[in-house]
């Protein structure tokens, strides 16, 4: 092969890398744009939905079954969340930042 050809085929890749990177990107975009929101639950939202008592929803927080997106505040819980500490007990969320 000759060495034009070569850098010919090169630079073709890198135009095609760089679309390529340019099309993840807009799909990235268009993912967190239709992204559905998680629905954000109270401990008394909590009580409605599941049907327990306020003082186990506290023993699971306390025990660390069911964690708060924050410390500090408002104690709110993903809907995924409290879904998964209803089904196997363990309702470990990802906390937003502080």
């Amino acid at each position: 092969m000759y060495k034009a050809e070569y850098n010919e085929i090169i630079r073709c890749l890198r135009i095609l890398s760089k679309e390529q990177a340019q099309i993840l990107d807009r799909l990235k975009k268009i993912e967190i744009k239709n992204r559905i929101p998680d629905k954000l639950m109270s401990m008394r939202d909590i009580k409605t939905y599941s049907g327990l008592s306020q003082s186990t929803i506290i023993r699971a927080i306390e025990a660390g079954l069911l964690s708060p997106l924050r410390s500090e505040g408002k104690k709110l819980f993903t809907q995924n969340c409290v879904n998964d500490w209803l089904t196997n007990r363990s309702g470990k969320c990802k906390k937003l930042a502080e």
